[in-house]
């Protein structure tokens, strides 16, 4: 059902009469003002002196692999909301930090890097890809609703006002006089 269907004349479409106007798309000089660096990184900054330099590390934290995670995470939450919603690149340093954590608890330095990086990936993306997918549906709602104002609700209707009526109790009239 769409939110506040019955209030086309109040609220249409193209219309939004709330606090603030968040769904309409910003000139492109804000956007561009709005943006930050969120480039990928070598893997020396994403785990710097915390393990040792190894090839499964320097893998698995290159920049391609981080790219290769932010494309795919793009990808699960468009299948995820059935073609709908379309993200942008997450934040790069949330991105490591997750990798972080995935690296240190499950990375298992096999002789097979090709395979344990695919492993690792593939626990990442299970993991943030309905996360990510509920905060973009929770965003869009957030955005729906600064963007409107709230309907108040209809009065209440008595439908059987008629039949009930209040009576006059002697017992209490005669407590008072």
């Amino acid at each position: 059902m769409e939110y506040n269907s019955k209030y086309k004349q109040v609220l249409g479409n193209d219309f939004y009469n709330g606090r603030v106007d968040v769904i309409s798309q910003p000139t492109n000089d804000i956007i561009f003002k709005m943006q930050e660096n969120n480039e990928p990184s070598s893997y020396e900054e994403a785990i710097k002196g915390e393990v040792e330099c190894n090839i499964l590390a320097k893998v698995f934290f290159s920049k391609d692999n981080q790219q290769y995670l932010q494309d795919n995470l793009r990808v699960g939450v468009f299948e995820m909301s059935n073609r709908t919603i379309a993200i942008p690149d997450q934040n790069i340093d949330n991105l490591k930090i997750i990798m972080k954590k995935v690296y240190f608890q499950y990375a298992n330095h096999d002789d097979d890097i090709k395979a344990e990086i695919k492993r690792l990936d593939d626990l990442i993306l299970k993991s943030i890809i309905p996360e990510v997918y509920s905060a973009a549906i929770a965003y869009n709602k957030f955005k729906r609703d600064m963007s409107t104002l709230p309907v108040p609700m209809d009065r209440a209707k008595a439908v059987d006002r008629d039949h009930k009526h209040l009576e006059i109790d002697n017992f209490i009239l005669n407590d008072i006089y």
